[in-house]
């Protein structure tokens, strides 16, 4: 384990300071950031990598590869505020980034052919695809639980737009302002978050997004990433409460949870 301290951060928000967290897990290929409440930065090296992460409704951080072929693991990660680590659940046989959860239900873009589908919650297997939805899939999604909103973020054209995933149809809501490259997007507590390689910056951070305007701004920065000329790197991002902020469920021993969305 490698410890770094983020000597400051930028306002993640009033209602979010005072839940005394949160507590985020940025995965970047096999290496994962988890940004502590007192804003230090612990690394870790993981197993396996995850295009996709996200807390299901038990309060767990699960997530799926996409290195090499067919079938591909699905993974929860144990110990979470400790040392973590990846557990095997399963295998699904398309790789889905982008994935996000609405309540029971599951979403996410299929990694090769870029279409939006419905996932079963927990084995991550396809069962409805919504086909494209006017722009090539997404690097990371986000709900806001209280006004039923989901928010995808497209790398493309480097935009925030709004999806009705009872329809797979979605509305542009405006531009990043960036050039990011791979990410993982997580909605908590009134924020939605973007862990990003950012190719103006060239850094792997962590920022918001304005769901009004779709306007991206850097809040803490993780480290440096590889030329995505040179390899890709799969990213993703989830966000638990700091322990002692909300009742939460035990997982592998330990308490952990989320107030989800």
């Amino acid at each position: 384990m490698k410890k770094i301290l983020i000597p400051a951060l930028l306002s993640i928000g009033a209602a979010t300071a005072a839940n005394a967290g949160p507590i985020f897990f940025a995965f970047q290929e096999n290496t994962l950031h988890r940004v502590n409440a007192d804003s230090s930065v612990d690394q870790f090296t993981l197993s396996n990598t995850m295009i996709s992460s996200s807390v299901n409704s038990a309060g767990e951080i699960v997530g799926i590869e996409a290195r090499g072929a067919s079938p591909y693991d699905t993974f929860r990660l144990d110990n979470p505020l400790g040392t973590p680590s990846l557990t095997s659940t399963g295998s699904a046989v398309s790789p889905v980034n982008s994935v996000a959860f609405v309540g029971n239900r599951a979403f996410g873009f299929d990694n090769f052919t870029l279409d939006f589908v419905e996932l079963d919650p927990n084995t991550f297997a396809q069962i409805n695809n919504f086909g494209n939805l006017g722009f090539p899939g997404a690097v990371g999604m986000g709900y806001d639980a209280v006004n039923d909103v989901l928010y995808g973020i497209n790398r493309a054209n480097d935009e925030l737009w709004s999806i009705d995933y009872n329809t797979g149809t979605a509305s542009l809501i405006g531009s990043l302002g960036v050039d990011i490259q791979n990410g993982g997007a997580e909605f908590y507590d009134g924020v939605l978050y973007l862990a990003n390689q950012n190719l103006d910056t060239g850094f792997f951070e962590i920022g918001t997004v304005d769901v009004t305007t779709g306007a991206y701004t850097t809040m803490m920065q993780l480290g440096t990433f590889t030329d995505p000329n040179v390899a890709s790197e799969l990213v993703s991002l989830s966000i638990i409460p700091a322990p002692g902020g909300f009742a939460v469920l035990g997982l592998a021993g330990l308490a952990v949870g989320r107030r989800r969305r």
